[in-house]
Formats: structure tokens, C-alpha cells, sequence
């Protein structure tokens, strides 16, 4: 099984004539680390710890809302290079060499709260 052959969408406008289905991309920034080896439960606690989020499991964290828990799926990744990918597939874009991380997006997000209440 080679590669997909390219599809060709007539456009309308520039823009598809229908819908079209492709490969979800996933761009992910640095949330925490681990100190050494961690079973999945401990990333999954860890996590939801940094992004304040309840985890499922936690009876007592249950928010006043009655909101279910979010679920929280973890991926071994693998490195893709010269691949072709399907449309029901997803992808993780990793830039490791990048400053961002999550504090780094919500500072950012604090100064655009800051100027929209100025402005």
C-alpha cells in the first residue's frame, strides 16, 4: 500500500465546494514535567493539577455546576517524518527548541484582558 493519491477539490470562491476531510494537527506547548518514570495516573493527576482541572476519579472536586469531569486521554508519541496522512488521523506538532509553555500563553492572555478593559 503506497501513498494516497492527491485529491483534487474544484473551489468555489477559493474555498472548497465541500466539505473536506483531513488530518487533525494538534499544536502542543510544554504544561509540566515529570521527574523521572510515572505511571499514566500520575501524569493524568499531575496534569489536571497544573491545568486546574478536576480529575474523573475525584468525587470530592465535583464543581456546584454538576459538569461532568473532563476526560483526559494520554498518547505514547512516535515521530512521523516523510508520511502521508489520513483524514480521520491526529497529529501532534512539538516545537522543542520554543520558549513557549503554558504560563508564557497565559501572561499573554492576561495583558489582552488588561488592554480590552483599558480600551
Amino acid at each position: 500500500e503506497g501513498p494516497a493519491a492527491p485529491t483534487t477539490v474544484p473551489l468555489q470562491g477559493g474555498v472548497p465546494a465541500w466539505p473536506v476531510a483531513m488530518p487533525c494537527v494538534l499544536w502542543g506547548v510544554t504544561c509540566l514535567s515529570m521527574p523521572g518514570r510515572a505511571t499514566a495516573a500520575d501524569v493524568t493527576r499531575k496534569f489536571c493539577e497544573a491545568m486546574s482541572l478536576r480529575h474523573g476519579r475525584d468525587e470530592a472536586s465535583s464543581p456546584s455546576n454538576g459538569a461532568p469531569a473532563p476526560r483526559v486521554d494520554l498518547y505514547r508519541l512516535v515521530p512521523v517524518t516523510d508520511v502521508t496522512l489520513g483524514a480521520e488521523e491526529c497529529v501532534v506538532v512539538h516545537l522543542p527548541g520554543s520558549s513557549y509553555s503554558c504560563s508564557s500563553f497565559e501572561d499573554l492572555h492576561r495583558q489582552l484582558e488588561d488592554l480590552e478593559v483599558r480600551y
